[in-house]
């Protein structure tokens, strides 16, 4: 939003700024006017594509369990590596989510980190899933992550944050964004770490 309050505050300096120097009671040339249209434009076409973006990678807010997980069920579903950085995938409670989850750690498609063993973690384990788990080094996370198609072009990373009222908000981010960077570096650090 701060964007499109500068953009408009620059758009109105640079009228300002025009009518100002520009004597008054000249006709406009059709120079002037082409000109002056088509800077209108620009500036509608900025401004609208200021607004496409703050409204495309607006957080959003999941108030339940079954919001986030069907979240997680979409966010996951491709058919690429996917790691996890959970409390205890409290969120996994419905069957589809589950039997996605085996699918993907049969593929070795599938690695969680997660503060202690359950029992959803000890199945998928069994099922080939790569799992760590970071509670014994008092590790407590405050965010949650993932990150899909791990090692490719078109991979992403959702992290999620509670907000004071209880919602998960989630960001979503693709490479180039510092956030995912961040995400990917935690995983390989994490990885290496507990593997011993």
């Amino acid at each position: 939003m701060r964007n499109v309050l500068f953009a408009l505050g620059s758009y109105a300096s640079l009228a300002g700024l025009y009518y100002t120097v520009r004597p008054s009671g000249l006709a406009y040339t059709l120079a002037e006017e082409l000109l002056l249209i088509s800077s209108v434009i620009l500036a509608l076409v900025h401004l609208g594509y200021e607004i496409v973006f703050i409204t495309k990678n607006r957080p959003k807010r999941l108030d339940n369990d079954r919001e986030v997980t069907a979240y997680m069920q979409s966010w996951v579903s491709g058919n690429g590596r996917t790691s996890v950085l959970a409390g205890d995938m409290s969120w996994v409670h419905d069957t589809a989510i589950k039997h996605l989850l085996e699918d993907m750690a049969k593929n070795s498609n599938l690695t969680l980190f997660m503060s202690r063993e359950t029992e959803l973690s000890r199945h998928l384990q069994t099922q080939g899933a790569e799992v760590f788990y970071y509670g014994r080094y008092h590790l407590a996370p405050t965010t949650r992550f993932a990150i899909t198609n791990e090692g490719r072009a078109d991979a992403r990373a959702v992290l999620g944050t509670r907000d004071s009222k209880g919602r998960l908000e989630v960001n979503e981010y693709v490479p180039g964004q510092p956030a995912f960077h961040l995400c990917s570096d935690v995983v390989t650090a994490l990885r290496r770490r507990l593997a011993f």
